[in-house]
């Protein structure tokens, strides 16, 4: 309230000034404003005592996108698909030739008071692989630990044999040899 208030009080301080000063572009320099928005206050003072803010809101949206069979449309596409805005939109963009986007389409279930889509996603379980063969599926990994030295893992699926061994040069014999000793 405050805000509103202070604001009608330069307004009127404007108008002031105007009357004293009988001059617009005078009055402007001194109050630091535009001419073209004390002819603006000056225009609405002769028809209002109190200079109250109007609403920079605009009165009529131009292009409106949305009408109420198409408004129909996306609630019941929500309603009997269980469709979100994503997936109403290229509902509409394939089945009715339609392109909206889907802040719009999201933008008018808000305003329906549509309520968001809960979805529950049971955990899902790790895959865990068995094989009867030892060596039949080795996971490998390789670690580096300094330069030039390196520790290779191999861990098999089948009984779960880890071997592990340090390697300090790049040579494919000396892993071979390492690994087959489990």
């Amino acid at each position: 309230m405050r805000e509103k208030d202070r604001k009608a009080k330069a307004r009127a301080t404007w108008l002031e000034a105007y009357n004293v000063l009988s001059s617009v572009s005078k009055a402007a320099i001194r109050c630091g404003i535009a001419r073209s928005t004390l002819y603006r206050w000056l225009k609405r003072a002769k028809n209002e005592q109190n200079l109250p803010d109007y609403s920079h809101r605009p009165k009529k949206l131009a292009h409106q996108k949305i009408n109420s069979k198409l408004e129909m449309l996306i609630l019941c596409a929500r309603q009997n698909f269980g469709f979100g805005p994503q997936r109403i939109a290229i509902y509409l963009l394939r089945k009715h030739s339609i392109h909206l986007s889907s802040s719009t389409i999201w933008r008018l279930l808000k305003k329906a008071a549509v309520k968001p889509l809960k979805r529950y996603l049971s955990p899902r379980k790790p895959k865990r692989y068995s094989r009867g063969i030892p060596g039949e599926r080795v996971q490998m990994d390789v670690t580096k630990i300094r330069p030039k030295c390196y520790q290779f893992t191999a861990v098999d699926v089948a009984p779960v044999c880890v071997s592990c061994a340090y390697i300090q040069q790049r040579q494919l014999q000396m892993l071979c040899s390492s690994l087959v000793k489990y």
